[in-house]
């Protein structure tokens, strides 16, 4: 996300007048960002995604009693535009930091894997920042794909239709990555990032 706006916030002097009418395909962290950041500034966006429920690879699947998140089980911190969301969503109880330990078990030794940034969870389960972003946007079901390698561009954006697609398969297979592209592709909406 650029500096000049978090999620969720309108910069001073802008206007709800030139409002657009958006389709974002993925209710995950990316397509959620980009449509939260449109929608706080007053455009009409409507999300499709495949599943019943927002997360896409930050999903948390429910069965007789039990949930386990089947996409990234924690994710970390390095872009102070993601910092500032994250600080956030740890202030509303959404995201908190994860003490989990992790191994890497080579020739029959565990080894403790470094630590190095700090890793952060949504809480009860990884789609929750994606249902806090979801909350109040128009939303569709269908189905998807997979991406192989991501685009070293962090969206894909048409100036003549002004079509933009973003997603980890843009940004990197990171959370950080998914969320990064999310606000490009809002910022390229929006007219305030370079194309």
């Amino acid at each position: 996300m650029s500096a000049e706006a978090g999620v969720g916030q309108i910069p001073e002097g802008e206007t709800r007048a030139a409002r657009l009418g958006v389709a974002i395909i993925g209710a995950g962290i990316s397509g959620l960002v980009c449509a939260r950041t449109l929608a706080d500034r007053g455009h009409r966006v409507r999300v499709f995604d495949k599943s019943r429920g927002p997360g896409g690879r930050m999903s948390t699947r429910r069965a007789a009693g039990w949930r386990f998140d089947h996409g990234a089980q924690y994710f970390t911190v390095r872009d102070p535009a993601f910092e500032q969301s994250v600080a956030g969503w740890m202030e509303e109880g959404v995201v908190s930091r994860w003490a989990g330990k992790i191994a890497v078990l080579a020739d029959g030794t565990t080894l403790t894997a470094d630590r190095g940034n700090d890793r952060l969870v949504a809480v009860p389960g990884m789609n929750s920042v994606c249902r806090s972003l979801a909350a109040n946007l128009d939303a569709h079901r269908w189905r998807f794909a997979l991406p192989v390698d991501p685009l070293e561009d962090p969206c894909l954006f048409d100036t003549d239709l002004r079509l933009a697609a973003c997603g980890d398969w843009c940004g990197g297979p990171r959370v950080e990555g998914a969320f990064l592209s999310g606000s490009a592709a809002a910022g390229r909406l929006l007219g305030r990032l370079p194309l």
